[in-house]
Formats: structure tokens, C-alpha cells, sequence
């Protein structure tokens, strides 16, 4: 008899400038295309983590990074969310200001002090309620801290880890 559990995969990094990111800025993420990352195997999920912290002062506002996900059915298809350059969704890593009503929203990331690093990890699967996973992302983050996010590279990232099937 066989079991069939979690095996991680692959993992890296999404390029997304948040170093910086002014509170009540949007910045979207380059793609991420699944379709490489899933090859691997029969894959369970993909997991996501956005980590980052504040240094200028006490969290206000929402105290809060709300982030979203974008999904494309081939890389090119996105969600309408505009129709100006900076409102289009899949051009890369850059501003974004377009609506953010058609993203699939993440659970917050919660900030209650400056100085640590806070960090959130959500499940793509879970959070689009897709059957089958789209050919890629793109992640869309919103700083609603009251702070603008570290200036220090590598305080904030954005995260991914492959979840495959493993049958032992």
C-alpha cells in the first residue's frame, strides 16, 4: 500500500520592487510562469510568502500589506483591471494603479510595531479555488502599513515554493 503526501519542489524568489514602496503605493510583480514550475510532477500546490518590515516609525493606517494574486491562462490573458499601461496587469514589475476588485485577494499581512519582520504564507490553489493551476501569476501588492516598507534589500520579498505529490 502507498501513501501519497507533500513533497517540496522547487523555490525562489518573485521579482517585485518593494524596497521603499510609499504607504499607499501598489507595485505588481514580474510573472510567474507555473507552467515550468509544475513540470516536476503531479503537483499539489504552490505556496507564497510575502515578508517585509518598517523601519520609519509605528505602523497606521490598515497596519497592514494587502496583496493579491492575478491569474493568466496563458501568460497573456489577465484580469481586466485597466486600460492604460499602468493599469494593465503582466507587464512586469513596476507601479501599478489599476482596480484591484478582480484580483484574488491573500490573507493581510498584519504589522503592530516597526523594526520586525513580519510575513504571511498563502496557498495559490486556496486562494484562486481553481481546480488545475493557471499557466502564471502575477502578484499585486498594496502598502497600507502607514509607513513606507525598509529601504534595506532583502527585508521585503516575495516568495514561492513548489509542492509536489509523493507517493512512498
Amino acid at each position: 500500500m502507498s501513501n501519497i503526501s507533500g513533497q517540496f519542489g522547487s523555490s525562489g524568489s518573485i521579482t517585485i520592487t518593494l524596497a521603499s514602496l510609499a504607504y499607499q503605493s501598489v507595485r505588481q510583480s514580474n510573472v510567474l510562469d507555473l507552467t515550468a514550475l509544475i513540470s516536476g510532477g503531479p503537483t499539489l500546490d504552490v505556496l507564497l510568502t510575502l515578508q517585509s518590515k518598517i523601519t520609519a516609525g509605528a505602523p497606521g493606517g490598515q497596519l497592514a500589506i494587502n496583496w493579491y494574486i492575478a491569474p493568466s491562462i496563458d501568460n497573456s490573458t489577465w484580469p481586466e483591471v485597466g486600460s492604460t499601461a499602468a493599469t494593465t496587469i503582466g507587464g512586469g514589475d513596476g507601479a501599478y494603479t489599476g482596480s484591484l476588485l478582480n484580483l484574488s485577494p491573500c490573507r493581510a499581512v498584519q504589522f503592530t510595531a516597526q523594526n520586525i519582520k513580519y510575513a504571511q504564507t498563502v496557498s495559490v490553489s486556496t486562494v484562486l479555488g481553481l481546480g488545475k493551476f493557471p499557466k502564471g501569476i502575477v502578484v499585486v501588492v498594496d502598502n497600507e502599513t502607514g509607513q513606507s516598507l525598509s529601504a534595506t534589500a532583502g527585508d521585503s520579498q516575495l516568495l514561492y515554493q513548489v509542492v509536489y505529490a509523493s507517493n512512498t
